[in-house]
Formats: C-alpha cells, sequence, structure tokens
C-alpha cells in the first residue's frame, strides 16, 4: 500500500558530486557575469558502526540523502566560491572548511567559514549515501533538500527552497518557508501520524491518496 503526500509552497536546500577540484569560470547569472567561479569537490567516508543519526548543517546549497544496505556513511561535498577574481574565489575556497564528525552515536556534517566581503558568494553542497536505518536531520537556507529510501526518524528545516521525499520513515517532519514539498510515503506505518509540516507566508495543501 503506498500513500503519497503532496505539499504545495514551502521551502529550499542542497546538491553535491565527485572528487576532484574543477575550476569554472563561466556563469549564465547576469549578476554573476563579472564573478569568476571556483569549484571543489571532495569525498569522505566513515564507517557507520555505532552510528544511529546523521545531522548535516548548510547555507546557500542543497543537501542530497539516500539510504542503502552499506555500513559505511559516504559524504560528497562540493563547494562553489564565485569572486572577482579566479585567483581570489581558489583562496577563499580554502578558508572554506567542511567537517565530517562523529560525536558519539551522531556524525555530524557542517561548514566553517570566516566572513567574506559581499562581492563573494559561497556555495557549499552535501550528496550523502548512508545506512536506510539512520536518523536523518538536515538544516539549511537557500537551497533544496531531496530525501529517498530512508525508514527512521526524518526531520527537515529549510527556507527558501524546496523539499523532495520518497521512503517509509518512522516519523517524518518538514519544516519549510518559501518553497515546495512533494513527499511520497511508502507506507503509513507511524509516518503519518507522525508527519509535521510547517509553513510561513505560504500556502500549504496536503493530498492523501492511496494506491
Amino acid at each position: 500500500m503506498k500513500t503519497k503526500l503532496l505539499v504545495f509552497w514551502s521551502a529550499i536546500t542542497l546538491l553535491i558530486m565527485g572528487c576532484r577540484v574543477d575550476i569554472d569560470i563561466s556563469d549564465t547569472n547576469p549578476t554573476l557575469s563579472s564573478r569568476e567561479r571556483y569549484t571543489e569537490n571532495l569525498t569522505r567516508i566513515t564507517d557507520g558502526i555505532g552510528v544511529e543519526r546523521v545531522v548535516a548543517e548548510t547555507s546557500n546549497g542543497n543537501i542530497v540523502v539516500a539510504g542503502t544496505t552499506d555500513g559505511v556513511v559516504r559524504v560528497q561535498i562540493r563547494k562553489v566560491v564565485r569572486a572577482p577574481s579566479l585567483s581570489e574565489a581558489e583562496g577563499y575556497a580554502r578558508d572554506v572548511q567542511v567537517f565530517v564528525e562523529i560525536k558519539g552515536s551522531m556524525i555530524h556534517v557542517h561548514k566553517e567559514h570566516p566572513r567574506f566581503p559581499r562581492d563573494v558568494q559561497v556555495e557549499v553542497s552535501y550528496d550523502i549515501l548512508c545506512p536506510a536505518r539512520l536518523d536523518i536531520n538536515l538544516r539549511t537556507t537557500n537551497g533544496n533538500v531531496e530525501i529517498q529510501d530512508v525508514e527512521a526518524v526524518t526531520q527537515v528545516k529549510t527556507t527558501n527552497g524546496n523539499v523532495q521525499f520518497r521512503g517509509n520513515p518512522g516519523y517524518l517532519e518538514i519544516k519549510i518557508t518559501n518553497g515546495n514539498i512533494r513527499a511520497s510515503v511508502i507506507q503509513l506505518r507511524d509516518a503519518i501520524r507522525g508527519l509535521k509540516a510547517g509553513c510561513w507566508h505560504s500556502f500549504l495543501a496536503f493530498l492523501y491518496g492511496l494506491i
């Protein structure tokens, strides 16, 4: 039995790829046409033994999470820095640090960087593969969130972006501002009873249907 949940007008979060460094100075956004872009892709892998929860936080980027049957947690990180010159963009990228830390039974993915000049723009996105049994807690601003094939507690909070969800969670909580939610819950279980969806300055609608 499959349940569909569609929620319109709600939020935004992050995206990722790779394991190499790319440089791309072209930009189609006219507001950024005078800036050059430096892109860096990294991969972090850690053992999932003893891990119960993954927490990921970012801003100005996307977050993608997919549940797997593997016992490892793989985090692909994409850093994009735009600055007046390529050398400046590359230099600022070195100041953007992304941490994948094990804290007890939790893996915490987060970024840190100093405050940059106003003409410098930084985006940090994550693509996370982790055991489907792990609880997921994602927080982002100015980006999209996409989640699939997870089975445990799933919590998402985002502003200025969209959320897409497909899976069979034990509990699903989505809090969004300015964006859309599209969710497909495979089984009812406790997901619908536990689901909370909130949005501010947005129109919110639910459609439940059995297929």
